[in-house]
């Protein structure tokens, strides 16, 4: 086992930074417009499938799944954010029609672009969430007790699969 020593301590790198990265919704018309101020991008998993085997349990890899990504957005005050989410969700599940939508026409991606401390343009690494629907939409919370009083919207997207892009 190595040692840290000074030297090896001198090279290690900076850490990422949290406040450098960027969420996109390329099917939007004004994608500038809709903010996402916290985002928790889930990686897949690889469940474990346990096998006997030699008088105990053994486990290998099984079915790969990712959890829902949770984003909650900056509200403006026409409320933007709120209105594509709803019809967004629409597509999904028209509440008038009581019908679900096709896949093909309520399936988006969503990429969360990742960069570097320097002020550059291009992301250092994108996480392209693909087939991407609202599945939950959080309530506001509304309270007369905060101090700026904006509104956020809460929401979770399905995703069937997630890309991992690195860019140099």
């Amino acid at each position: 086992m190595a040692r840290l020593t000074r030297a090896l301590a001198n090279n290690i790198l900076d850490p990422a930074m949290q406040g450098r990265w960027y969420v996109v919704f390329p099917f939007t018309e004004n994608p500038e417009r809709l903010l996402v101020e916290v985002a928790q991008p889930p990686h897949a998993k690889i469940l474990p499938v346990p096998r006997y085997y030699g008088g105990s349990m053994r486990f290998y890899p099984g079915a790969v799944e990712i959890d829902p990504i949770s984003l909650t957005f900056y509200e403006t005050k026409d409320y933007f954010a709120t209105r594509l989410i709803n019809a967004w969700r629409s597509k999904v599940f028209n509440p008038q029609t009581k019908r679900f939508g096709l896949p093909a026409e309520y399936r988006e991606d969503i990429e969360v672009h990742f960069y570097g401390p320097e002020k550059s343009s291009a992301p250092i690494m994108t996480f392209r969430y693909v087939d991407c629907w609202p599945s939950d939409q959080m309530p506001f919370d509304l309270n007369y007790g905060e101090i700026d009083g904006r509104l956020t919207v809460p929401a979770q997207f399905v995703t069937h699969g997630v890309e991992y892009i690195q860019q140099q």
